[in-house]
């Protein structure tokens, strides 16, 4: 099957992996057309609201969701099997833009990188892209083939310390170039970036969300203009800059 539209579709489950600490990768059957940085709203048995995750990869006829253990909720998508369906709300929300022939910086935070993944494939056709990844413990770490620059905030081999003070440390030693910066991650980080930060870029927001679409208005956030935005529908990408993200 083929979709473009919003859909609400039983999909088979591929592949329901551990990558990782704490981190999965699922693999679901379907053809999607889609923007990077969209994502799925999946139901799950006893659970009222559905589990909204991002895309991660797309592939011709599958695509993939990462996805990390915090709650009940994704407990209990962990343990679904391979052959098993699922209930999934698909394609939801404002995908990133793509640039052309910029030297991208991609940053991402934690269970923020995945939707970084199909972003980075689509712009390595026609940029220089550089992959950042931080982490709390570096057992979070499943993404070496993209061989990205990585920091911890414990103990690492290449740096110790959050994003914005890897990018700070780069820049001092003039080994990171970039005039265009795509984000995603824990709000800490988006409004450290987003205070830094001095090129035009992208941030996708992480919210928990009601249905998904844009009905409910659970998930509504204000611009520096103080106009009201809803991140599953507007979103969850937003111009670097034009969300008050200290509205959190």
């Amino acid at each position: 099957m083929t979709t473009s539209k919003i859909d609400d579709l039983k999909l088979k489950v591929l592949r329901n992996d551990l990558i990782a600490k704490d981190t999965y990768l699922m693999e679901l059957q379907a053809s999607i057309n889609v923007k990077p940085g969209m994502f799925v709203n999946i139901k799950l048995s006893n659970h009222y609201l559905r589990r909204p995750i991002s895309i991660s990869l797309v592939h011709d006829h599958s695509f993939e969701i990462i996805y990390k253990v915090k709650g009940q909720g994704t407990k209990d998508l962990s343990s679904i099997l391979a052959g098993d369906y699922l209930d999934v709300l698909l394609p939801l929300g404002n995908g990133y833009d793509l640039v052309e022939n910029k030297k991208v910086l991609l940053v991402g935070g934690g269970i923020g990188i995945p939707p970084l993944l199909e972003l980075k494939k689509q712009l390595d056709t026609n940029n220089q892209v550089t992959l950042m990844c931080g982490f709390n413990s570096i057992e979070e770490h499943a993404y070496q083939d993209y061989s990205p620059l990585v920091c911890t905030i414990q103990e690492s081999d290449q740096f110790v310390g959050n994003v914005v003070e890897y990018i700070k440390d780069l820049e001092s030693k003039k080994q990171l170039d970039y005039d265009y910066i795509y984000a995603c991650g824990p709000m800490p980080m988006l409004r450290a970036l987003q205070d830094y930060i001095k090129v035009d870029g992208q941030i996708s927001i992480e919210e928990r969300m009601g249905c998904g679409f844009g009905a409910c208005m659970g998930c509504t956030c204000k611009t520096k203009a103080n106009e009201s935005k809803r991140i599953c529908l507007d979103g969850p990408v937003f111009k670097l800059g034009e969300i008050d993200l200290y509205e959190y």
